[in-house]
């Protein structure tokens, strides 16, 4: 049995999977194994990974498989995954040599089923812009106190995967895999392991570095997102009324309701959206009239949110006023894309006279 599994899904990430492999490799432990899931890459990620499964047989393991999703994928890597502890690594992403003994030995001396750590994003336009993320929180050695502390915990990227390392024997047990859905399949996964979590410890400092352009969602439109954040907003509140602190995070319910309709919001107004402006109010209001919504929209006052710009949203949202909002919407982003092209003239000026 190995110390770490570190389970690797792959899908055309030839520009970057080189570099993460690498950096994997040069971990400071050496009992480890790495699973790259090749999910049906059409580029030169197959050939990519088949070199390193021969020049590293003892670390690296590749399982070839038609395009499934990230979630099919990792569900692979779990069934065969033989570590203590399970970590789920990205291909664009690139690794400290001291991550997993740092967070192994955390682990350890704790005996807790979930690490939490600190990471970095790197603008790579722009080599100076960078942002470390440290979570902030104590050591939560039991059930209670990690339920009580769930609110900090939640403002620290609960959803990610990316920085949290897991005991293999706890996701057995409870019997916890990826569903499959088009996106949001990492935050279903995280509630589910929170639900009967024991305890959490937590390492402040930065172990990897994902460049900015992978810190979001794509900007791909999705038919079917809303359905999948209000399901999501559902499983949360279950969880919080299971745990009978249903309550005391109201707020965090609240918001997660309205992120449901945010993020369709965003995603309605999306570049590839098939829905012209007209359409788009029409399909908002009607969201708005959703019977699952209509216990959350009128409490929304209770929202703490400190964007003027979203508690300008959250007003316009409780009146049910779709055009106010698509039009908010279409405005800030329109201000946000100039914003971007202007940066980016100016970055190629920088770039030119150096």
């Amino acid at each position: 049995m190995y110390t770490v599994s570190i389970i690797m899904p792959v899908f055309n990430n030839e520009k970057t999977l080189k570099k993460s492999i690498e950096s994997i490799l040069k971990q400071t432990i050496f009992d480890f194994e790495l699973i790259l899931i090749n999910d049906g890459s059409t580029d030169t990620s197959a050939q990519i990974c088949n070199k390193y499964e021969k020049l590293e047989p003892l670390f690296v393991e590749v399982v070839h498989q038609e395009r499934k999703g990230f979630a099919a994928a990792r569900n692979k890597g779990l069934s065969i995954a033989r570590g203590k502890y399970v970590y789920f690594a990205s291909a664009y992403d690139i690794f400290d040599k001291r991550m997993l003994q740092a967070i192994v030995e955390d682990a350890e001396e704790k005996n807790t089923d979930l690490t939490v750590f600190g990471f970095t994003i790197h603008d790579e336009g722009n080599p100076i812009e960078f942002e470390q993320h440290h979570p902030n929180l104590p050591y939560l050695p039991n059930q209670e106190r990690f339920r009580n502390h769930y609110r900090n915990f939640h403002h620290f990227y609960p959803y990610a995967l990316f920085n949290k390392l897991y005991r293999r024997s706890y996701l057995i047990k409870n019997h916890l895999k990826f569903v499959s859905v088009t996106h949001c399949e990492e935050a279903f996964f995280n509630l589910s392991v929170y639900k009967n979590l024991n305890s959490v410890v937590f390492n402040r400092i930065s172990y990897f570095i994902r460049p900015i352009e992978y810190l979001s969602e794509d900007e791909l439109y999705r038919r079917e997102n809303f359905e999948i954040n209000i399901e999501l907003a559902k499983y949360l509140e279950a969880m919080l009324i299971e745990w009978g602190l249903e309550e005391e995070y109201e707020d965090l319910i609240l918001s997660s309701y309205f992120h449901a309709i945010y993020s369709e919001i965003q995603n309605i107004c999306k570049e590839d959206s098939p829905l012209t402006q007209e359409e788009q109010i029409r399909h908002l209001e009607e969201t708005l009239q959703d019977k699952r919504l209509a216990p959350y929209l009128k409490e929304f006052k209770k929202i703490k949110e400190k964007s003027p710009y979203k508690l300008a949203l959250l007003s316009i949202l409780q009146n049910r006023n779709g055009k106010a909002a698509i039009q908010i919407v279409s405005r800030t982003n329109e201000t946000k894309e100039k914003t971007s092209n202007f940066l980016t003239v100016i970055r190629n000026l920088f770039k030119r006279k150096s």
